[in-house]
């Protein structure tokens, strides 16, 4: 017998992580139709019950009276047509002076939502890779077209009903475990009908071939609330051989292996609790895809598309930074260092060399980073000491760089700053060499970098940390002079080029020449608002600018030279992270839904590098960078560190619905430099009271902040900690905690309502 997870025993919190331990309830048979059953590895049997009175019920595991229910959800893959765009047209979209859409959404009562604006562009359908399903155990990832066909499998063949469905684009997708990477499509009928498909990737691997991925593929027809006929593939279809599969019991069970295995992978995580459950899995699903994109240890930028998952990306340097800051973010150390490790030693030598086309300069400040908050946050000095030969190459190379730009005379627009390639494409360019230039972003990088790992050499004891931290210093010197003599204006407004000195804005001159090398900014002004050594006002300019030529749509960043249209959600986070930083809240969180809503797939919840907003377009394939977006921006969301003056920020960005009467935001074991955080904030509004426990480690030496967006027409009073005041700060709608606070404590903050009428 195999041995397998005894779910319903609950001896691992398989299918539990998304729901809790349930005594067993009474099963009506007009709502609960038995599909199968399995004996568990200690000889139990485990029965299996589904809901089929509604698209989106649920399925049950159940054994010795107790049992875990396994919720489904379902998106629509279409939009009423009246909505998209809010009435505007994609001429007048393009054609704006400000982001039109995203103006809109502001410009409603109430923070940005994803109700707010999941009608406003059509759902991504059109793409090679439109999801995929896997393990990290085997290269083989199996990619699903919209509508269920996969290169061995298509449910299309066993009804006409989803070819006609997917045909007419109005397939409803969604996932089986909440945030679980089992991929399931339904295609109505009408009158309560519909065909459902269901596809996973199974664990075991026959005959340990790790070249090829099993997958288990579910298809029925539903009518009146019960199964018509179900049918269970292994794979493919049986075919002359005319294979058994009327036992149902190895899908269920191989399903249970599924869930505990991935839940195993995420269990050491940050643990969340809030209102918004679509947006948790959505996190926490988007870290379970990234992970199944590598293969075992070995980075994958993505998969299936040459361009994207071949061999040749897997050293791109974004593969090693945004995947492992995200595992850093979510507490999942072990991943994060054999991700780290795996980089370290197959993708670098001890010079700064990469096993790649090309070297992005800013991921080297970006490299140095990633270095210092794995130390930070693990304090692991064994892998910072055996792999410290890497980590210096890369220092070598910024300061080489550096010495360069130190050698310009001083009243030069660029002296001091770092020049280099901003994006590897620069390889591919016509004369590659002209893309040598002083992106603003390879200082910003620079800067951060030296600082976060000269703060953990500081640590270490090694003498190196005090060098890189006064070099860091006098290179944010010299950034913001550069800064100040390269802002121009542009068009009437305020410009801070991506490059130093350049004397013109991005928009002319890639309307000049679409090879200018101004058409990389996107990747330098994200990365120059991640590096977080801006200024809020250089912040607001760059934001400003971009807004009014084309470059922000729906919130979202856009890429590649001028009014492309394009988004790029692979490098949003960066903007994202200045939006955040510098208190644009409800930007941030208009940034937050838009990417939501319109980067990934309904349901299935799978994001490609860019995606044009024209629906008559194709999107880019699939990158893990973009996939990352939302479970980074979530963290900061709630958990965030300020890298310019070192506040701890505690629900900086937690939207006012989440904290309505009766409603409650929680996270625990959250990662900071400081050690791991928790919190939970409980709004009692209605009754004029907010209750706010936090756990804090021993050693916090920056300001902590609590803010409290509480819903409109409520303010807090005041706030009291072991029954003396805590202060409040109003304009930061923050508690502001008593220096070295440590430890458990619990705050009663009171509240009024002000509401007028």
């Amino acid at each position: 017998m195999r041995t397998t997870c005894c779910l319903c025993a609950l001896a691992v919190a398989a299918l539990g992580a998304t729901s809790p331990r349930l005594p067993m309830a009474q099963h009506h048979d007009n709502q609960w139709t038995t599909m199968g059953s399995f004996i568990d590895a200690l000889g139990r049997k485990v029965t299996v019950l589904e809901d089929f009175t509604r698209t989106d019920g649920a399925m049950k595991f159940m054994c010795d009276g107790q049992e875990v229910v396994c919720p489904k959800h379902l998106e629509a893959t279409f939009v009423d047509p009246a909505k998209l765009q809010f009435g505007r047209t994609f001429a007048e979209i393009r054609a704006s002076a400000t982001d039109l859409m995203g103006r809109h959404v502001l410009g409603l009562v109430g923070d940005p939502s994803f109700e707010a604006l999941a009608d406003a562009v059509v759902p991504i359908t059109k793409n090679l890779t439109y999801t995929f399903v896997g393990t990290p155990d085997n290269e083989d990832k199996v990619g699903i077209e919209y509508g269920g066909r996969t290169p061995n499998f298509d449910p299309g063949a066993l009804d006409i009903l989803v070819r006609k469905v997917r045909a007419d684009h109005k397939v409803l997708d969604g996932l089986v475990g909440g945030w679980l990477p089992a991929v399931r499509m339904v295609y109505p009928e009408g009158d309560g009908a519909w065909v459902e498909f269901m596809a996973f990737a199974r664990f075991q691997m026959p005959g340990e071939n790790h070249r090829i991925q099993p997958v288990w593929y579910r298809v029925m027809r539903v009518e009146g609330g019960k199964p018509k006929w179900v049918k269970y593939y292994d794979s493919y279809f049986p075919g002359f051989l005319k294979r058994d599969l009327s036992d149902p019991g190895r899908f269920y069970e191989d399903f249970a292996e599924f869930s505990s295995q991935w839940s195993k992978r995420l269990a050491p995580g940050i643990q969340l609790d809030i209102p918004d459950q679509r947006s948790a899995d959505q996190a926490k699903h988007s870290i379970a895809r990234a992970m199944m994109t590598r293969i075992k240890d070995f980075p994958k930028y993505g998969f299936m598309d040459r361009n994207y998952g071949a061999p040749e990306h897997d050293g791109f340097q974004d593969t090693l930074t945004v995947d492992v800051t995200t595992l850093l973010q979510w507490g999942l150390f072990d991943a994060a260092k054999r991700a780290l490790v795996n980089y370290l030693q197959h993708f670098m030598d001890d010079h700064g060399g990469l096993r790649y086309r090309g070297a992005e300069t800013g991921q080297y400040g970006r490299m140095l980073t990633v270095f210092g908050q794995y130390f930070a946050y693990t304090r692991d000095a064994a892998t910072m000491q055996k792999y410290r030969g890497r980590m210096v190459g890369v220092v070598e190379v910024l300061r080489m760089l550096r010495a360069e730009a130190l050698r310009l005379p001083k009243t030069d627009a660029a002296y001091g700053m770092i020049r280099g390639w901003c994006e590897a494409d620069s390889c591919l360019d016509p004369d590659p060499e002209r893309y040598r230039l002083p992106y603003f972003s390879n200082t910003t990088e620079a800067v951060r970098g030296f600082r976060e790992l000269g703060a953990a050499w500081r640590v270490m004891g090694d003498d190196e940390g005090d060098k890189l931290v006064q070099e860091a210093d006098a290179m944010e010197r010299d950034l913001h002079e550069s800064i100040k003599r390269s802002t121009i204006t542009s068009g009437g407004l305020k410009c801070i080029p991506s490059i130093a000195g350049a004397g013109e804005s991005f928009d002319v001159a890639c309307q000049r020449d679409g090879d200018d090398p101004q058409a990389r900014s996107y990747r330098a002004y994200n990365e120059m608002l991640h590096s977080g050594v801006l200024t809020p006002e250089e912040v607001a300019t760059i934001v400003a600018y971009r807004e009014a030529r084309h470059d922000i749509l729906l919130g979202m960043p856009c890429s590649y030279g001028f009014n492309s249209g394009e988004v790029a959600g692979f490098l949003a986070y960066g903007h994202a992270f200045g939006l955040l930083q510098t208190d644009r809240v409800r930007e941030f969180l208009l940034l937050f839904y838009s990417l939501s809503a319109h980067h990934y797939t309904r349901g299935t919840w799978t994001a490609p590098e860019t995606r044009q907003l024209d629906p008559a377009r194709e999107a880019a394939p699939y990158c893990v960078p973009a996939q990352l977006v939302e479970p980074l921006l979530l963290r900061w969301m709630l958990l965030f560190e300020d890298p310019r003056d070192g506040a701890l920020w505690i629900g900086k960005a937690v939207p006012r619905e989440w904290l309505a009467d009766g409603r409650s935001v929680s996270l625990q074991g959250g990662p900071t430099k400081f050690g791991k955080v928790g919190f939970a904030i409980r709004s009692q509004v209605d009754s004029g009271r907010v209750d706010v426990d936090i756990d804090l480690p021993k050693d916090v030496s920056a300001r902590v902040y609590v803010r409290l967006r509480l819903p409109e027409y409520h303010r807090v009073l005041g706030a009291s900690l072991a029954g003396k005041p805590v202060e409040f700060d109003a304009k930061k709608s923050a508690l502001v905690l008593p220096k070295c606070s440590r430890g458990k404590l619990k705050i009663t903050v009171t509240t009024e309502s002000v509401r007028r009428g």
